[in-house]
C-alpha cells in the first residue's frame, strides 16, 4: 500500500514538474518573439528571422506575421548567406503572411486586404477580395481593417458605398484612444458629410491627444483650419500655435507653406509667447491666448 502511494506520488511530482517545464518552455518563446520584434524595430533583420523563424515553423500566427515584415521591409539588403539573412523576399514574405491568414490571425488578415487593396503585387491586387480579408479582420475588431473597411465604404473602392457604415467603423476605432480613427472621422465629415464644424471637432481631438504620426497630421491641419477658418473661427495666432506643434514633431519634415507665411503676421512678442507655450505642450491641453 505504501509502495502505491509513493509511486502515486512520484507521478504527481513528475507531472507537477513536467508543466512547470512547458510553461517555462513557453514563456521563453514569447520572450525570443518579443526580442524579435525589437530586433525588427531596429534593423535588426537577420537577428528578427533567425529568432522568429523557429517559432513560425510551429505555427505561431505572430511569428509568421513578423517574418512577412522582416522578408517584405525595403531596407532588408542582408547579404549574408543564411537562411534568414538573404534580403528582402516578396514571395517569402507572401508566403508566411498566406500561413498566418490561414490561421485566422486578424493582423495578418487586416495586412492581406491593405495589400489587395494597394495593389502590391500583379496577384495581390483585387479589390474584392482585399474587402473580404478586412471584413474577416474588423469582425475581430482590428483597427488597421476597421479603417480599412470604412475607406472602402466611403469611397465605394470594392463595396458599396455607405457613409454610415464607414462612421460606425471609424467611431469604434477612435473609440479606443486611437488618432487614426478620430482623423478619418474628420475627413469624412469634411469631405463627404459637408459638416467642417464636426470634422474641426474630430481633428481637435486627435491633435489634442499623444497618438504619434496621425496627432502630428491632426495638429498641421488644425492650424490650417484656423488660418483659413473652416470648421472653427478665424485665429491666425491658434493656427500658428497648432501648426508649430505639428512642426516641433517633425522637424524639418514638418515645415509647411501656408504655416510659414502666417507667421510674419503675429508680432514678434506674442510669437514668443506663443513658441513658450509651443515648448511646454503637453498632452490634451489646448491654445491659451495670449495678449498682443
Amino acid at each position: 500500500m505504501a509502495l502505491k502511494k509513493w509511486v502515486a506520488g512520484g507521478i504527481v511530482i513528475l507531472g507537477c514538474a513536467g508543466t512547470i517545464y512547458l510553461a517555462v518552455a513557453e514563456q521563453q518563446k514569447y520572450s525570443a518573439l518579443a526580442t524579435a520584434n525589437v530586433a525588427f524595430q531596429q534593423g535588426q533583420y537577420a537577428k528578427a528571422c533567425l529568432l522568429a523563424q523557429p517559432l513560425a515553423e510551429e505555427g505561431w500566427a505572430e511569428a509568421q506575421h513578423l517574418l512577412f515584415h522582416v522578408y517584405s521591409a525595403p531596407e532588408n539588403n542582408a547579404i549574408r548567406p543564411t537562411p534568414c539573412s538573404g534580403g528582402r523576399d516578396s514571395a517569402r514574405a507572401i508566403a508566411w503572411l498566406m500561413q498566418a491568414v490561414d490561421q485566422g490571425y486578424a493582423p495578418a488578415q487586416a495586412q492581406l486586404g491593405a495589400l489587395h487593396n494597394s495593389g502590391y503585387t500583379i496577384v495581390l491586387h483585387n479589390i474584392e477580395h482585399g474587402v473580404a480579408f478586412s471584413r474577416m479582420a474588423a469582425a475581430q475588431r482590428n483597427g488597421d481593417a476597421q479603417l480599412e473597411l470604412g475607406y472602402a465604404y466611403m469611397r465605394g473602392r470594392g463595396v458599396e458605398r455607405n457613409l454610415e457604415q464607414a462612421q460606425s467603423l471609424f467611431q469604434q476605432v477612435a473609440a479606443h484612444d486611437d488618432g487614426r480613427g478620430m482623423m478619418a472621422l474628420s475627413v469624412l465629415y469634411d469631405e463627404q458629410m459637408q459638416d467642417p464644424e464636426r470634422a474641426a471637432d474630430w481633428c481637435r481631438r486627435a491633435a489634442m491627444g499623444n497618438h504619434g504620426p496621425s496627432t502630428t497630421l491632426a495638429q498641421l491641419a488644425l492650424g490650417r483650419r484656423y488660418i483659413s477658418g473652416r470648421g472653427v473661427p478665424q485665429d491666425v495666432a491658434q493656427g500658428y500655435f497648432w501648426c508649430g506643434l505639428s512642426q516641433a514633431r517633425r522637424g524639418d519634415a514638418g515645415r509647411d507653406e501656408v504655416c510659414g507665411e502666417v507667421a510674419e503676421l503675429i508680432p514678434p512678442p506674442q510669437r514668443s509667447q506663443i513658441d513658450a507655450q509651443i515648448r511646454n505642450w503637453r498632452p490634451g491641453a489646448g491654445y491659451r491666448p495670449v495678449r498682443q
